[in-house]
């Protein structure tokens, strides 16, 4: 479990007129990753299964140009690596994530929302004990974070206020 409070505030003119009252950017981001790792005995050695589930809600809040975001997101993965010979191993995996973005900003109002189901495959050949050979094929994603998002309405809107 993790809590993350960043506040910024900005002191800024604007072609050639100062801002008096500080302006604030406001990102605040709760985090549950709860992770379970479990070992087994198998007829080849020991058998590890991971489980995890992330779950992460962010609230942005820009006074500068009126942008807040409230984005959640959520996920699911497992792994098992699995030895299925002597000095042999196959490793597998998948996971699931969604995320949700509630934007509110001056021009624009809306929901951004992506979903993705993602996995790997890898072989793995351990000859002795110092030295193991391994082959993965898997996939990736990433979302982009609000502070990301963001600032790319924040272009967007100053491109827009500039006319």
């Amino acid at each position: 479990l993790t809590s993350r409070d960043e506040d910024l505030s900005i002191q800024q003119s604007f072609r050639g007129f100062s801002i008096t009252t500080p302006l604030s950017i406001d990102n605040n981001q709760r985090e549950l990753t709860p992770r379970m790792i479990g070992t087994y005995d198998s007829s080849f050695g020991e058998m590890i299964v991971t489980l995890g589930v992330d779950v992460i809600d962010t609230q942005y809040n820009s006074q500068i140009t009126s942008i807040k975001d409230d984005q959640n997101l959520k996920a699911v993965y497992a792994q098992v690596i699995y030895p299925f010979m002597q000095q042999w191993s196959v490793t597998a995996g998948a996971r699931y994530s969604e995320v949700n973005n509630d934007v509110t900003a001056t021009y624009k109002n809306g929901e951004v929302k992506e979903d993705v189901t993602v996995g790997e495959l890898g072989l793995s050949w351990q000859p002795g004990d110092t030295m193991k050979i391994f082959a993965r094929v898997d996939q990736n994603f990433r979302f982009a974070k609000v502070d990301e998002l963001m600032a790319l309405c924040d272009r967007l809107e100053a491109a827009r206020l500039a006319g």
